[in-house]
């Protein structure tokens, strides 16, 4: 006989006791467990010493070149119906499609395979309890085949209760890594809730602080900075509102980045400023500026560069204060694990709403002026 016909017996047989454990499988069907036994070992010893001649012969049969050529046309059709066949039926078992599978160098895991696994634990819960009974324990070889049985359902019972150690042990490992892991969501998520939290607050108090000043009383917000800073700032943020008025269209004034390191020369940064007065006192002033500028503090969709990595790349930079960013404290905000801080423009459409971008317009010639009046 053939390899080629050896490999089609063997497949329709395969076929023949997988049907059956599939069947007995859907139906819960646990009647002779040791015969399901039998039928589970044969179909993955079939498996086994079918698929390295099927790939074998189909590698045969997929040959190009001429001078290495073992089958005609008909018989390279013939070996891919096989292999077609044999991937049918593993699948089956398997659930899935089983073509990659058994074309690759790894090893099948008949634990995955939901049949299989079944009939192993209907097996392993029949052997444990047969080793509980008074006449297993009492059992005598009369001769070597009694021995020889023995020592098989001896092995199988030490299998079995190895498996559902093994079982049990692996259950708690994940019942305490489920356990660990919903703690860390827990915390992640009141994390995240209090962020939410202190987002909401900061610019509402953003929001109060900007309208408690009248417009052409701008300068009086920086009454808290000293007045060696003054001055600098003041031009900073006339800077900034003379280039709103002529070109609001610049996405750089439009979008402030609070991580920009121009951006932290002249204005700092609220997370290195909580033991240093002066850039306190800066920044906190600077942020209600550009809230009457109609600015909005916003926050970006992803992950930026960490404040001290930022420091480490640019070991020079200064803050407003004159000092080195490094020798500033980094105090965590609260948003540094989810995003970059960015103030936003929020300025009327000239077209949709004329009178209020009228407004917003006048409002910076306004702040301009009282600005450009000061003498810092």
């Amino acid at each position: 006989m053939t390899e080629y016909k050896k490999l089609c017996a063997l497949v329709d047989q395969l076929k023949q006791e997988t049907a059956v454990l599939i069947d007995a499988f859907k139906d819960d069907d646990r009647g002779d467990v040791v015969a399901l036994h039998s039928q589970a070992v044969s179909v993955q010893t079939l498996i086994t010493n079918c698929r390295p001649r099927v790939v074998k012969i189909l590698h045969k049969g997929r040959e190009k070149d001429p001078d290495k050529q073992i089958y005609n046309e008909r018989m390279c059709v013939a070996i891919e119906q096989l292999f077609e066949d044999f991937c049918a039926v593993v699948g089956s078992l398997f659930d899935t499609s089983a073509s990659g599978l058994i074309l690759s160098e790894e090893n099948l895991n008949y634990e995955e395979c939901p049949p299989l696994a079944w009939v192993e634990d209907l097996y392993d819960e029949h052997v444990l309890r047969l080793a509980q009974t008074e006449a297993w324990q009492k059992r005598l070889a009369s001769n070597v085949v009694d021995l020889v049985r023995m020592e098989v359902e001896s092995r199988d019972v030490c299998a079995a209760e190895e498996k559902r150690a093994r079982a049990a042990l692996m259950m708690e490992r994940k019942s305490e890594k489920n356990a660990v892991q919903q703690m860390l969501d827990e915390r992640e998520a009141a994390k995240w809730f209090a962020e939410i939290q202190r987002r909401e607050a900061e610019h509402e108090g953003l929001l109060l602080k900007s309208k408690l000043y009248d417009i052409s009383a701008a300068p009086s917000v920086l009454k808290d900075v000293s007045p060696p800073f003054r001055g600098p700032l003041a031009l900073n943020v006339l800077q900034l509102v003379r280039a709103l008025r002529t070109t609001p269209e610049n996405s750089n004034i439009r979008r402030i980045r609070c991580n920009n390191l121009r951006v932290m020369t002249e204005y700092g940064h609220v997370a290195l400023c909580s033991e240093c007065h002066t850039c306190w006192t800066i920044v906190t002033s600077t942020e209600v500026l550009w809230y009457m500028l109609g600015y909005t503090v916003e926050y970006s969709s992803l992950p930026t560069v960490h404040i001290p990595a930022l420091i480490e790349s640019n070991p020079s930079l200064r803050l407003p204060c004159g000092g080195l960013a490094s020798e500033h404290v980094f105090f965590p905000v609260g948003f540094e694990d989810y995003s970059e801080r960015l103030f936003v423009l929020h300025e009327p459409n000239p077209t949709e709403e004329p009178n209020e971008w009228m407004d917003w317009y006048t409002r910076m010639g306004a702040i301009v002026h009282s600005l450009e009046a000061c003498k810092f």
